[in-house]
């Protein structure tokens, strides 16, 4: 992405997907260490314990609960990594595996007979393809290619993984892969596959099962939902069935006392106040910052800090308009909302139910919030309202568009 423009825009959302999400999970278990999360989810268990001993329930109906949470975790984590890999490098990961999984629908259908969902399948692969070229790099996949399919080897059992996989690493050895499988695949000329599908007879069309990564991926995605989902899915119904029970019996123990809801899923309003945080020992961050900090960023070498001209110019001319606050222009701020994935986009109001600016992200000592919230370090960040208006009026120079909104300074 760093050496070709090219490469950088068909990757970069991509890239930032993946980057968002890592970056999230360190944050989020740095924060469950911190807040010593285990040992005081199993003191909350040992007190529920203790309640339904007394209560004489503990034996008869919830200690079979917490038996069933000891087997059917351990059978979940193996079920939940293998699910994972296979989502992660199989469904999300090499990106010809899309174009395999198109041809493959194709040919089940035609494979049950079902020529009209084949004929549909194929014209929607043919208007799909140049929106996947569009994205598309062949030597950046192929990359992703060699280094993904080695960790299913090393990540997962054998168990979890397709025979016709465990026979070509043993026959070609991964290093090989790339020449005897994916550059092999009519899937890489894109030409001969176009005309295939468009005047291809289905006996043509079935025949590409054969294909080596058209191969390969069917005998992922058999695995997947043959072996694994099923196992996954009615392991979790034991789980969900299990913690319906212990929930029932958290909300007897804590009866005429507040529990939080569980939202997940609905339209909640969040409440807070804004304010700063100390991430750690020594440092204090304010609950907002301005227009100087976005410079004080300013590196033309990094596309996403290379800070437009027009916006420097307003900046050292100091050409705020009616947005200037003490000589600043407001960008963004911190407040003790509990937010999570998902929400970005959400208006933030104030009191008066005034839009004063839009949720976009949290920040990163406070991700763990989804699990065990900290009210001294959680907090959601929003976008000012004042610095969109600036940007609208000052910098795009469409301050046309204020006059169909009703401001209140």
């Amino acid at each position: 992405m760093e050496a070709d423009p090219k490469v950088r825009i068909q990757y970069s959302a991509k890239y930032a997907g993946i980057s968002n999400s890592w970056k999230k999970w360190q944050g989020e278990i740095n924060g469950l260490k911190r807040l010593d999360a285990i040992d005081k989810k199993l003191a909350y268990e040992n007190e529920f314990k203790a309640w339904a001993e007394k209560n004489g329930t503990w034996e008869e109906e919830y200690k079979a609960v917490f038996d069933g949470f000891q087997t059917d975790f351990k059978k979940y984590n193996e079920y939940i990594r293998a699910n994972d890999y296979y989502s992660e490098i199989v469904f999300r990961g090499v990106e010809l595996f899309r174009l395999a999984g198109q041809v493959n629908a194709i040919i089940k259908s035609i494979e049950k007979e079902d020529n009209k969902n084949a004929a549909a399948a194929r014209k929607s692969m043919l208007n799909s393809i140049p929106g996947f070229l569009k994205n598309y790099n062949q030597p950046t996949d192929e990359k992703l290619f060699a280094e993904l399919m080695p960790m299913l080897a090393s990540g997962l059992n054998n168990r979890f993984l397709p025979t016709y996989y465990l026979k070509l690493i043993e026959k070609y050895g991964h290093d090989k892969l790339i020449e005897k499988v994916y550059r092999k695949s009519v899937l890489t000329n894109t030409n001969k596959l176009k005309e295939i599908l468009k005047n291809g007879s289905n006996k043509q069309l079935a025949k590409l099962k054969k294909d080596p990564v058209i191969a390969l991926y069917r005998s992922f995605t058999d695995k997947y939902t043959t072996d694994i989902t099923p196992e996954l899915q009615a392991v979790s119904a034991k789980i969900r069935a299990n913690m319906k029970k212990y929930m029932a019996g958290i909300m007897e123990m804590k009866k005429g006392q507040p529990l939080y809801p569980d939202a997940n899923f609905t339209l909640r309003v969040a409440y807070g106040k804004v304010e700063g945080y100390k991430p750690k020992d020594g440092v204090s961050y304010k609950y907002y910052t301005t227009l100087k900090g976005i410079m004080e960023k300013d590196n033309p070498e990094i596309y996403d800090y290379d800070v437009p001209d027009r916006l420097k110019e307003l900046y050292n001319n100091k050409d705020y308009g009616r947005y200037e606050v003490d000589g600043e222009v407001p960008v963004c701020f911190t407040a003790s909302n509990h937010t999570t994935g998902g929400n970005s986009g959400s208006p933030v109001v104030n009191g008066n139910g005034e839009l004063i600016g839009v949720n976009f992200d949290r920040c990163w000592e406070g991700t763990m919030s989804d699990i065990m919230f900290d009210p001294e370090r959680c907090r959601n960040i929003t976008l000012d309202i004042r610095y969109a208006l600036f940007l609208i009026d000052k910098f795009a120079g469409a301050g046309y568009l204020l006059n169909e909104m009703d401001l209140v300074e």
